[in-house]
């Protein structure tokens, strides 16, 4: 009974002194919490109160080292309300979007715009950065056109890049004009941009004459080899031979070509349709200086019309040994040669090499379009069954519907493999003219 009562006692003081210990420790934890909460409540209501950008600027630094956005916004909000905003306040809030969330940095932007609000160096470092991340062409325009903005040519030249991938002619033309009313002195990597820019216009051999006569006298941009690989690519696009002789011409009084150079002309030869004109250059071209590039140049211009082919044949005889030499583009157009020329000797040449090639399912579809142009059905047949169905395209199917209609015999194969591209919805004007050729061949009127 003593034990009993006693044990009772004992329980009753542990949780006694636990109750008073947890009490007490909630109190202290209770105050703890809310002398560090009071002041920065404290602060907003002051703030929200009797809004100022000095308190305004300090609260949002307090936010975003505490990663609050929706705090950090409010604020902000409240000061565009008050129209008490300056560049300080500007570049804390760009700071604390692009930490917390980038996305809307934009709308920072629109107010530096709306209102006019000069920008700090820093701001305008940030907002590059970010415009530069997302390649966003509204952005890029708004910011170009800041009056305070102080941007230098390698930023310009950025700007211009986006513009040219976007195919922004607004932006270059507001780039430009900055250029102009700066007095700025523009580079060749800036230069290189235009002439891709200009290469794709309408009207752009002008305007690449135009910028040429430009930069009369600035040899540093004049000696720029990669400056000249663009001028002759730009001219090719355009097709405009006389322009590109013109330009040619004034190229080589000025640089000594290296590889890249002479496999621009090469090809801006072929574009402008001067296919004679591009093999001559090629046999004046240094041997030590031609590369894959060069080849596959060659072999495409070889591809173009029939009687290159003892050229192509020794062409490929001289680099077939050299490892890494015969890209993909270069075996689409050896497969080309033979098509054109319709010469089955040289195909299987060719295809015995291209066989041992660990990529050739990527172009398979031109090796089966030369053997049907060949008429060797056996051999488009071993490559179709090669081929996954889920890798078959519309060139592959047009390809084998032609090549069942080259001979008769092959109706119930035909119709087949017409069944089986119709079910996978791979049939377009040129599949439906094979197969109804098939059954011309045939003479299958059902």
């Amino acid at each position: 009974c003593h034990l009993k009562a006693l044990s009772k006692m004992f329980a009753s003081s542990i949780r006694g002194s636990w109750s008073f210990h947890a009490h007490r420790t909630f109190r202290r934890d209770q105050r703890s919490f809310s002398t560090q909460l009071q002041p920065q409540s404290a602060k907003l209501v002051s703030f929200f109160s009797n809004p100022n950008r000095f308190q305004g600027t300090s609260l949002i630094c307090e936010s975003k080292r505490k990663g609050d956005l929706l705090t950090a916004s409010s604020i902000y909000n409240k000061l565009l309300e008050v129209q008490d905003i300056d560049p300080r306040v500007v570049c804390e809030m760009i700071d604390t979007y692009r930490q917390l969330d980038e996305e809307k940095t934009g709308t920072v932007l629109n107010d530096i715009e709306r209102l006019s609000i000069p920008l700090l160096p820093l701001s305008q470092r940030w907002l590059f950065q970010w415009c530069m991340r997302r390649k966003d062409l509204h952005s890029a325009k708004i910011l170009v056109n800041l009056p305070s903005a102080s941007w230098n040519i390698i930023d310009l030249t950025e700007f211009a890049r986006i513009f040219q991938e976007g195919h922004n002619d607004e932006g270059i033309v507001s780039i430009l004009s900055l250029i102009d009313r700066r007095q700025l002195s523009v580079d060749a990597r800036f230069c290189t941009i235009l002439l891709k820019h200009y290469g794709s216009q309408l009207n752009g051999a002008s305007q690449i004459r135009s910028l040429l006569n430009s930069i009369q006298g600035n040899d540093e941009i004049l000696s720029n080899l990669y400056f000249w690989s663009s001028v002759m690519a730009a001219s090719g696009t355009q097709g405009d031979l006389d322009c590109l002789n013109d330009l040619y011409n004034q190229c080589r009084s000025r640089v000594k070509p290296d590889s890249g150079l002479w496999n621009s002309i090469i090809t801006a030869l072929q574009r402008c349709g001067s296919l004679k004109r591009a093999i001559d250059i090629f046999h004046s071209m240094p041997r030590h200086l031609i590369n894959h590039r060069t080849i596959s140049c060659m072999l495409s211009i070889y591809a173009q019309e029939k009687g290159h082919l003892n050229q192509a044949r020794e062409l490929f005889r001289q680099i077939r040994g050299i490892p890494n030499q015969i890209h993909d583009s270069a075996w689409v157009s050896l497969f080309g040669i033979a098509a054109i020329n319709a010469d089955h000797s040289f195909l299987q040449e060719i295809t015995q090499i291209w066989m041992m090639d660990s990529t050739k399912s990527n172009i398979i579809g031109s090796a089966m379009n030369a053997f049907s142009k060949c008429g060797d059905i056996d051999m488009v047949l071993q490559l179709l069954k090669q081929i996954p169905s889920h890798a078959l395209d519309l060139y592959m199917i047009t390809t084998v519907l032609s090549t069942y209609a080259i001979q008769p015999g092959y109706m119930t194969e035909a119709m087949q493999f017409w069944d089986r591209s119709c079910q996978m919805d791979l049939m377009n004007e040129f599949s439906w003219a094979a197969i109804f050729s098939v059954c011309s061949r045939n003479k299958d009127i059902e």
